[in-house]
């Protein structure tokens, strides 16, 4: 078997190898949702802050996009370990829910509620303009306004990176697209189409 690293997988190279099957596992990108001041320079994803590839300033809001998942978590306590004074805003009734251990979960808003962390549950983004983030609740329907904001960091769901699988359609014997390629979802999600079409394979 031939293992090819630090090579770009293009359409081309793999019709040359001409192979009987294809597993696209190309993962997903981040996207941001359509809202008034998504392009604004303070408006970062989670890539963008995890890696450090963005400067971000001392009052954050923090997006969760209603997954409720450790994407946010992680999210919300790396900023609150930087110092950074963090809201973070969820459609859902509690952030976690969608986690399934409330071991773990409880843990968690013991150390970021001790670096005061504030939780807006049941509330949604409206706008950003400018250092103000324009915010609603679910259920009301009233607006609050969230002044100063230096940065907003977007935990919202991604989009899948299916160009390479969409590009060899047609052009190999077989071909299967897995994890976040084939819709971005948990990890766990992603293992599973591994385990099935590996088994299948």
């Amino acid at each position: 078997m031939k293992v090819h690293v630090g090579t770009e997988v293009t359409a081309e190279l793999v019709a040359r190898e001409n192979p009987d099957a294809v597993v696209i596992a190309t993962g997903s990108t981040p996207v941001k949702p359509p809202f008034p001041g998504s392009g604004q320079d303070n408006v970062l994803t989670v890539p963008d802050v995890l890696l450090e590839k963005a400067k971000v300033g001392a009052k954050v809001v923090v997006v969760d996009g209603g997954q409720s998942h450790w994407e946010c978590l992680s999210t919300v306590e790396f900023l609150a370990n930087k110092g950074c004074q963090v809201e973070v805003i969820t459609p859902v009734l509690f952030l976690g829910d969608a986690v399934v251990s409330t071991s773990d979960v409880t843990p968690f808003y013991i150390r970021v509620r001790r670096k005061g962390v504030v939780f807006s549950p049941s509330t949604v983004l409206k706008e950003v303009a400018g250092r103000t983030v324009v915010v609603s609740d679910v259920y009301a329907g009233t607006d609050r306004r969230i002044e100063d904001v230096d940065t907003v960091v977007l935990a919202t769901p991604n989009q899948a990176n299916n160009a390479l699988y969409r590009a060899l359609k047609g052009r190999v014997p077989e071909l299967h697209a897995v994890g976040d390629s084939l819709a971005p979802r948990l990890a766990i999600d992603a293992i599973y189409d591994g385990y099935v079409l590996g088994r299948a394979l």
